[in-house]
């Protein structure tokens, strides 16, 4: 198997850092046997620093550890690799697994070197189709608007078309309904989100003029460009941008430099300056084309957020707690962004009190291990 120029650069890395792709024979038995299974999710080195050192700024390592951890109490042996490295291939081709679990580029080639195992597809996004046609409007969208091409960033990155027809059995993260005509047994799973642990929910500086984009890479898969077009139509309320990649903003010649419209950077959950956002934006807003239960969506939920999402992002159920944006264009979007900042303030500070009161709990890791331990006990 080839090797991509960003692989052999990654491996480099982990010589340097001391940081392994693949890691074998966690919780074995030198006596006796074991069920055996290969975890391709996210390096767990890498992961177990993160934790160590309590830096943070994402969910997946802790639930990792609990994905780990659940295999251990069934008494698996287990291997654990970056779903992207394929560099691992030549040290596990030859291995025979009970268990294939997780997603990417290893997920793949094992389960087809492995015919007998069982698959189960961790699907933390929208099913791959799915993700390249909504995010492929979004791209024609802004060259519409723009004249700027820009390739796809986010769709086929860690999933692609056919995974699921590969896979035996799907623990789901998106909308059910998405999957339903794969018919292939599925189970639906809500990540966890993080917390600040000085956070206090209270409303009294809640403004509903005032709203908040929290994301990452992929800015026009989700949604920030469009914001920015629409909050220039909307001067009288404010756009708070958390995490916006700057590599993106420059290449894709998006300016945040307006009265209206606060670059905040990379904001820590931890930190001071989250807290002061959460408690003035009544709004967590993510026009995102395609998503799987957002986690930044949660976070901003478990403070007491209001999310202002496109629906399928894996909130249906929630549509009680939501509200939901039917289009994507900029016409549509203003006229939303002005019904929202007419709504009546009492009746949003009740809203966020709602939210938090449920969803804190809902969103949390502890919840997610339950969840996962009671997938896991099902499928056997």
């Amino acid at each position: 198997m080839n090797m991509t120029l960003g692989n052999k650069i990654k491996r480099r890395l982990y010589k340097r850092w001391g940081i392994s792709p693949l890691v074998q024979n966690i919780n074995l038995n030198p006596v006796g046997y074991q069920r055996s299974v290969l975890i391709c999710y996210v390096d767990y080195t890498l992961i177990s620093k993160q934790i160590e050192n309590n830096n943070l700024c994402h969910s997946i390592p802790k639930e990792e550890m609990v994905i780990i951890r659940r295999f251990i109490e069934c008494d698996y042996v287990i291997d654990v690799c970056g779903y992207d490295a394929i560099s691992v291939i030549p040290m596990i081709e030859n291995k025979k697994y009970d268990i294939i679990f997780g997603f990417g580029d290893v997920y793949r080639e094992m389960s087809i070197r492995n015919p007998l195992s069982q698959k189960i597809l961790y699907l933390t996004e929208s099913p791959a189709e799915y993700s390249f046609e909504k995010e492929k409007e979004r791209i024609d969208y802004f060259y519409l608007r723009t004249g700027i091409k820009i390739e796809m960033v986010r769709s086929g990155v860690c999933f692609k078309v056919g995974d699921i027809e590969l896979s035996d059995i799907i623990i789901n993260m998106c909308e059910s309904s998405l999957i339903e005509k794969y018919n292939i047994k599925n189970y639906k799973i809500c990540p966890s989100g993080l917390v600040n642990a000085k956070f206090i929910h209270k409303t009294d500086k809640k403004d509903i003029k005032k709203f908040m984009w929290f994301g990452s890479m992929g800015i026009i898969h989700k949604g920030l460009d469009i914001l920015v077009d629409t909050f220039e139509k909307t001067k009288d309320c404010q756009l708070f941008v958390c995490g916006a990649n700057e590599k993106e903003i420059e290449k894709y010649k998006i300016s945040l430099n307006k009265n209206n419209i606060r670059n905040c950077g990379f904001v820590n959950v931890n930190s001071q300056l989250f807290i002061e956002l959460v408690d003035q934006c009544a709004y967590m807003i993510l026009p995102s084309c395609a998503e799987a239960t957002s986690t930044s969506v949660i976070t901003c939920m478990r403070h007491g957020m209001i999310p202002v999402i496109t629906r399928n992002l894996g909130f249906n159920e929630f549509f009680e707690f939501c509200y939901f944006l039917e289009d994507y264009h900029i016409e549509y979007m203003e006229q939303k962004i002005k019904e929202l900042s007419n709504n009546n303030i009492e009746d949003m500070k009740k809203l966020s009190s709602q939210i938090y009161q449920r969803f804190n709990k809902k969103f949390s890791i502890n919840t997610f291990n339950h969840e996962f331990k009671s997938i896991l006990d099902e499928i056997g």
